[in-house]
């Protein structure tokens, strides 16, 4: 089943988050060089979104986060695929829960706990 848990997804998910700079605040921010960065819920819905082949939308998804910084439009998106709203806020609070000092390995370790 196409979860926020299916291994493709969590997969892909710690592939965004190790590569960024930092893991910020939900939604998403830039980093210091101008590249948005995602948070857990965040890097874990696009990864979904690419998954299912939308890239562009994907693209979009993280340009309008970082731009707008929206947990409403966060949430609604893991509606949109298919997933309940309850697991994107899930992930929400894992993320801000964290200093910003021990998000990055926290989140990682989380996804490797899934």
């Amino acid at each position: 089943m196409f979860s926020p848990n299916s291994k493709e997804v969590v997969t892909l998910a710690r592939q965004i988050l190790s590569a960024q700079s930092r893991v910020p605040k939900s939604p998403g921010a830039r980093d210091e060089n101008g590249k948005p960065v995602l948070c857990l819920a965040a890097a874990v819905v696009v990864a979904g979104l690419l998954v299912l082949g939308c890239e562009a939308r994907a693209n979009e998804l993280t340009e309008e986060l970082v731009r707008t910084g929206s947990k409403p439009a966060l949430v609604q998106s893991y509606i949109q695929i298919g997933w309940k709203a309850e697991e994107c806020r899930e992930r929400l609070e894992r993320n801000d829960g964290l200093s910003e000092s021990a998000r990055k390995d926290g989140v990682l370790d989380y996804l490797g706990d899934v």
